[in-house]
């Protein structure tokens, strides 16, 4: 993905049902995204439950998981990357890819935050970006932390 072009970062949340819900945001001029996942950590209990079932590591599953997502929201125009990584990893990743690319935003489930209430804070300081945390069922209402 070009470090110039602005990434939209959606994080995604399997095993939350508002998991996905940062998708209801994604705009169609949203041409260059980044979907995010975590192989451990709460938010991987149901790849873990789906690796089980299928034998296969909790990283294919992962990599599964992000390339179903990924087709489902692919368009002509966009580009589609995909980063599986560490559940206690999940904010310095977050900052490190904001370090090397432009960031337009980033999209994440409410359950993401629900652990960590620091974390949106934490996040807001460190990315350069608006940080919208959505809600389930709610694209209207998701709660934008930063508009810098």
């Amino acid at each position: 993905m070009s470090s110039t072009s602005p990434i939209t970062i959606i994080v995604l949340d399997p095993s939350s049902p508002d998991g996905e819900s940062a998708l209801e945001h994604l705009h169609p001029g949203d041409d260059f995204v980044a979907l995010v996942t975590a192989s451990s950590g709460p938010t991987a209990h149901a790849l873990r439950q789906y690796a089980e079932c299928e034998d296969l590591s909790i990283d294919e599953a992962a990599w599964l998981y992000l390339d179903q997502v990924a087709r489902r929201i692919d368009e002509p125009t966009r580009l589609i990357e995909t980063i599986l990584v560490n559940g206690a990893d999940l904010e310095r990743e977050l900052t490190t890819i904001a370090k090397t690319s432009v960031i337009r935003r980033v999209l994440l489930p409410e359950s993401i935050t629900r652990p960590s209430p620091s974390l949106r804070e934490r996040l807001r300081t460190a990315i350069a970006a608006p940080l919208r945390i959505a809600r389930l069922g709610h694209p209207s209402e998701g709660l934008t932390l930063s508009d810098r």
